[in-house]
């Protein structure tokens, strides 16, 4: 508990408030104890904490795995680039070769990972496309997805 409220003390309230919920269990003497269910962001946000071996191995799992998504991002970059390529010179009236998309939590990630719009929650990304203010659909399970392209747009046409 005293390393949730340190971090609890340092992290943005929007941070805090996403990923650690205050709730309350009975502990053997039938008495209630506080406790805090974490996400796994919030969980992470604790683990890289601490020391010793299990948390050296998590450590390197999680950088491990950001390294991964670095490189899946840098990938999905290249693909982007090589159909901007073939628009502009193989197609003359430049339609598009394809359209990807992604779920909104994965356009969230990406903006964040730009650095951008840090304001933007499922819940608001959601409710724009809701309003048609950008292009999405959702999938056959009901949930959102948005074409790539609007990330761009939501972003001012940056990249």
């Amino acid at each position: 508990m005293e390393s949730i409220r340190t971090v609890l003390a340092v992290v943005s309230e929007e941070f805090s408030l996403s990923n650690f919920r205050p709730s309350t269990y009975q502990n053997s003497r039938n008495q209630t104890q506080p406790m805090y269910v974490l996400t796994r962001s919030g969980f992470a946000m604790i683990a890289l904490g601490f020391t010793g071996e299990k948390a050296i191995k998590f450590r390197e799992a999680y950088i491990r795995r950001f390294d991964e998504m670095e490189a899946q991002l840098h990938s999905k970059e290249i693909k982007k680039l090589e159909l901007e390529y073939i628009k502009d010179r193989v197609l003359p009236f430049g339609e598009p070769v394809t359209r990807d998309y992604v779920s909104i939590g994965k356009a969230i990630f990406y903006i964040r990972m730009l650095g951008r719009l840090p304001e933007l929650t499922n819940g608001k990304l959601k409710g724009m496309l809701v309003r048609g203010e950008l292009e999405g659909f959702q999938n056959e399970r009901g949930h959102w997805q948005i074409y790539e392209d609007q990330i761009t747009k939501l972003l001012g046409g940056e990249r």
